[in-house]
């Protein structure tokens, strides 16, 4: 018994120290994207879970479908998750999507989410370009008015 015992704590040490540094690793890929001061929020199409709930009859009752992505919530630019449900997400006053910053999600969705940080950026960059395009078209109208 006490070697299970020792074995786990050696475990959640090392474990511990991993999260550790995979919270900062989130912590420093936010400084990056926020010294950008791109202005731009992107979401990937791919969820990252998926979480069923069955009622008692074992009908599909509702998903809960999580999106990784980078946005402004709670007044700064944050590596996030969104978390919609198919059942509520479509009702007003729901509190449906729910936005959570990366930092403040459960290890498990930092894990899957940090895989994906590949996938976001080049998203990102297509949302910047898209951005870009849009404001040099109204810079056009705008000249054509200025001059």
């Amino acid at each position: 018994m006490s070697d299970a015992i020792s074995r786990l704590k050696e475990l959640s040490a090392r474990l511990n120290n991993s999260s550790d540094t995979l919270t900062e690793a989130v912590k420093s890929a936010e400084a990056k994207l926020a010294s950008l001061r791109l202005g731009v929020s992107a979401w990937l199409e791919e969820p990252i879970d998926i979480e069923q709930e069955f009622n008692e009859k074992g009908e599909l009752e509702d998903q809960y479908i999580t999106r990784f992505g980078y946005t402004k919530c709670n007044g700064a630019w944050h590596l996030a998750l969104m978390e919609n449900s198919e059942r509520w997400g479509d009702i007003e006053e729901s509190g449906w999507p729910k936005i959570t910053p990366l930092q403040q999600a459960p290890r498990e969705l930092r894990v899957k989410a940090l895989q994906k940080l590949p996938a976001l950026l080049g998203t990102l960059t297509a949302k910047a370009i898209a951005a870009l395009q849009e404001v040099d078209k109204a810079l056009d109208v705008a000249r054509t008015w200025l001059d």
